[in-house]
């Protein structure tokens, strides 16, 4: 018995290696263009997001917006093909009530990503050409 539980204590980090979705190629700040406007993400390696449009930047373990304390993260899960994004708001006093962005994202090469978001709750399958934003990767 001692034997099977040592081998499970030691298979155990493995597996979890094997089914955890990697976040590390997203990890940084990115820019992007959308409408003639200049956005910037930035993906934190504990999970949270900041967004930043025209100098206003909101996300992250807490911000306020209109009166509310939100909390903003995202999750990956990189088994699927294409890749899937979502970026969680969070009302931190009703941690119930929480807005969903589905994404689905490409990667060009390690500087660029291509991102599609869905604003009706359905993930999109396919990119759409008019809804689709590239980001390169801010090198600072």
């Amino acid at each position: 018995m001692m034997k099977k539980l040592l081998l499970l204590l030691f298979a155990l980090p493995f597996f979890a290696m094997v089914v955890a979705n990697d976040t590390s190629k997203f990890l940084g700040k990115w820019e992007g263009e959308d409408n003639k406007q200049i956005g910037y993400l930035t993906f934190e390696p504990d999970g949270f997001l900041f967004i930043e449009v025209d100098g206003d930047v909101m996300g992250g373990q807490e911000f306020d917006l209109d009166g509310k304390r939100l909390q903003l993260t995202f999750e990956v899960n990189d088994k699927k093909d294409p890749i899937e994004l979502d970026l969680v708001m969070t009302n931190l006093e009703d941690p119930d009530d929480q807005k969903l962005l589905l994404c689905i994202v490409r990667f060009i090469d390690e500087d660029h990503f291509e991102l599609d978001p869905s604003f009706d709750g359905q993930r999109h399958t396919e990119f759409n050409p008019v809804t689709t934003i590239l980001f390169t990767r801010v090198k600072e």
